[in-house]
């Protein structure tokens, strides 16, 4: 008696088996490619938002945004934006104001709050860009200005000793530090024990002459502020001087030498990559100044910020060429306080340290310079910046006049403070929140995924024990039928000994199967739940 063909569902199934198989096989391409689409899923750029540290009510504060391409790290052209002030319900406080300047491939502009905004509220940047939608956001403070800002003060440091006479000889940078292979002025000083000026000749040796691509004058006469100025462009890390004075005219009929004093100074460059120049540094509110950066760089971008009292209130940008660059930038109208002392600093990038840029104090003002000038020797005094030699200043008859002493004195005064360092502030960075965003998207289609195979794997195992079920019932119909036909001659033993065998192999392929489907799937929920997407 030949072996009986399976009937009914397992029929069906032995029938269409390799079209369950290819869809099975179809079912578990799709999963891997599902997993691997949304592994592949991310953040592709953000907007970074640059602004002023403190806000102020009825006062604009400058942002520059960056469009950062969070695969290659680099900043793309930003478009234009629009900024929102929003309370704490999200309700509007101001009109919605454009920022479209350009600097670079930055998009800048001043956004001024209401007069009466007081304590906390939210600056909401909304754009268009190339792959859809931008918006940033922070929460920011309003708080009204101080009466006065704190000056920065330069750090305690010990007085170097003259070499030898009375008298102190001096040299320092103009603005704090001696940039490395680009020209910059430098400034020398005469005061006397009291540390009153004096004005006199002054004999001056660079030790290296080839430290400086430009000349070194032997001497110089410094004025009655006891200053004097020279050009200089190191392309050494270092220049040493030696000072030399002879003091003070023999009086008619004396005997002996005259007096000497003597002195060497080194001065150390700084790696900065940067210079700053715009002529005078005493200017009326709302001049138009022409920032001339001098760069290492020869090629690029380039910007200038203003900051006054403290604030950031305006941005501008350049193009290098040939290591150099004109950069337009107004100066405000209206001033906290007169005069009032402004920053202006110039860089290529925004996450470039403070020391690397270039920059220069100026003094706004309104009055006449000589007011301006004895004003800032003044407030430098009451700070304790070179007071006694300010104080000596102050007293000399008609000092400042309303000229070049003024601007001179001003310029050395101001170069006796600190330079501020720090970056633009980072208020708001949507890449974060993007990305954020995009690893809970991940988070939850993965969970969705696993739920779906897990009800798969269900749905495979009951059709299995359905299946298992049904051939059993086959079998023992069979069996039965076996029986009633009557006998138990060899041909119904062997029917009979037939679908016994089926049966047991129909039930340990079945527990391979569910053997081996619990494996896979399992071991898919733990590559599934595991894998950092």
């Amino acid at each position: 008696m030949s072996p009986r063909r399976p009937r009914g569902l397992l029929a069906f199934i032995d029938r269409y088996r390799r079209i369950f198989f290819f869809t099975a096989l179809g079912w578990l391409a799709l999963l891997m490619a599902g997993g691997l689409i949304i592994s592949q899923l991310d953040a592709r750029e953000g907007l970074h938002v640059f602004g002023g540290a403190t806000w102020r009510p009825g006062q604009p504060t400058v942002l520059r945004v960056g469009l950062k391409d969070l695969r290659s790290g680099r900043f793309s052209t930003a478009p234009p934006l629009t900024a929102y002030l929003l309370d704490a319900e999200g309700q509007p406080l101001a009109e919605p104001q454009l920022i479209s300047d350009y600097a670079g491939p930055f998009v800048s502009g001043p956004v001024t709050l209401p007069r009466d905004l007081r304590g906390p509220f939210t600056l909401r940047l909304t754009g268009e860009g190339e792959h859809g939608p931008l918006s940033a956001e922070a929460r920011l403070t309003a708080a009204p200005a101080p009466l006065t800002w704190p000056l920065p003060l330069p750090k305690a440091a010990p007085e170097p000793k003259t070499d030898e006479g009375p008298l102190r000889l001096d040299i320092y940078p103009a603005d704090q530090v001696l940039p490395g292979d680009l020209p910059t002025t430098l400034v020398a000083r005469i005061i006397d024990e009291e540390k009153a000026p004096v004005h006199t000749t002054l004999a001056v040796t660079l030790k290296r002459p080839e430290g400086s691509r430009v000349a070194i004058p032997s001497s110089l006469q410094t004025d009655r502020s006891g200053l004097a100025w020279l050009a200089a462009w190191p392309a050494r890390p270092q220049l040493e001087f030696e000072l030399a004075v002879e003091h003070p005219p023999l009086p008619p009929g004396a005997q002996g030498p005259p007096h000497r004093s003597a002195a060497t100074r080194t001065l150390v460059d700084t790696p900065t990559q940067f210079t700053a120049s715009f002529g005078d540094p005493i200017r009326r509110p709302g001049a138009a100044l022409a920032v001339t950066a001098r760069s290492l760089h020869r090629q690029g971008p380039i910007f200038a910020d203003l900051y006054v009292e403290g604030r950031w209130i305006r941005s501008s940008g350049g193009q290098l060429e040939g290591g150099q660059a004109q950069i337009p930038l107004t100066l405000p109208e209206a001033l906290p306080q007169d005069p009032a002392l402004a920053w202006i600093q110039v860089y290529n990038t925004l996450y470039q340290p403070g020391r690397a840029r270039g920059g220069r104090w100026l003094l706004i003002t309104a009055r006449p310079l000589d007011e301006a000038a004895r004003a800032l020797a003044e407030r430098l005094k009451a700070a304790g910046v070179e007071a006694a030699y300010v104080d000596h200043l102050l007293k000399l008859e008609g000092f400042p006049d309303a000229g070049d002493e003024a601007q001179r004195v001003t310029r050395f005064l101001l170069g006796r403070l600190a330079r501020p360092e720090g970056d633009p502030t980072l208020i708001a960075d949507s890449a974060r929140s993007a990305q954020l965003q995009v690893q809970l998207l991940k988070e939850r289609w993965m969970s969705r995924m696993i739920v779906a195979l897990v009800t798969s794997g269900l749905i495979v195992f009951m059709a299995v024990a359905f299946i298992l079920w049904r051939n059993g019932l086959q079998v023992q119909a069979g069996f039965a039928l076996v029986q009633a036909e009557g006998g138990e001659d060899d041909e119904d033993l062997d029917d009979s000994l037939l679908y016994s065998g089926t049966r047991r192999r129909i039930v340990w392929g079945a527990i391979y199967m569910f053997g081996v489907l619990a494996v896979f799937i399992a071991a898919l929920v733990q590559l599934l739940t595991t894998i950092r997407w």
